[in-house]
């Protein structure tokens, strides 16, 4: 889906950079669903981690010392989830957000940031709307039966789950959220129940 999508395009533009005799820019992906839980202080120091580690630098560096590295290799932020940064955080994570988006909007600083997130209209988008002075808004639309069906007989094949139960938790989820996601998780608590009591059978 929108991970997918991006992921393609970095790598493409990695192609692209190389063939026109350009500097393959650093490309950074942190999904902030495994940091929702942690302090804004903690999500920034993972995160400049995580940008360090890209640039080959001290992960403590100072912030100019990224800002100056920024300049030299350029930086694509990719933050999974970024929804999720604004969850319990208050304000302390709309400073920082608007932090990195004058980074972006600095024409002097080849900084870049795409945000993924599953939310369209509840009120993180529109926070990152706002903060975000009108950014560049690309709107997945959500899977539909047959674009599950697909996906779980391509992840899963035909031979472990019946096809009529899969095209079952196809047409729920594509009723519901329509995210492949949760398809697969639903899929994958099935297997795993069907394993668990053919196991006790089996001890029986």
């Amino acid at each position: 889906g929108k991970t997918t999508a991006v992921t393609a395009c970095s790598q493409h533009l990695a192609k692209w950079a190389k063939d026109s005799g350009f500097a393959k820019p650093c490309y950074c992906h942190i999904n902030m669903a495994s940091h929702a839980a942690m302090s804004i202080d903690a999500i920034k120091k993972e995160m400049f981690k995580s940008m360090a580690k890209k640039l080959e630098i001290e992960k403590n560096s100072s912030p100019t010392v990224f800002l100056n590295q920024f300049r030299k290799k350029g930086m694509i932020l990719v933050v999974d989830e970024i929804d999720m940064l604004f969850k319990n955080q208050g304000g302390s994570a709309e400073e920082w957000f608007s932090t990195l988006i004058e980074w972006c909007e600095d024409k002097e600083l080849p900084f870049s940031m795409i945000g993924i997130s599953n939310s369209v209209n509840d009120s993180n988008a529109t926070k990152i709307r706002d903060l975000s002075n009108t950014p560049h808004e690309l709107v997945f639309p959500t899977y539909n039966e047959e674009d599950l069906l697909a996906i779980l007989e391509k992840r899963i094949g035909k031979k472990i789950v019946d096809t009529k139960a899969l095209q079952l938790i196809a047409k729920r989820v594509a009723a519901s959220t329509g995210d492949a996601r949760k398809a697969l998780e639903i899929t994958s608590n099935a297997v795993d129940n069907a394993l668990d009591a053919c196991a006790v059978k089996w001890l029986e």
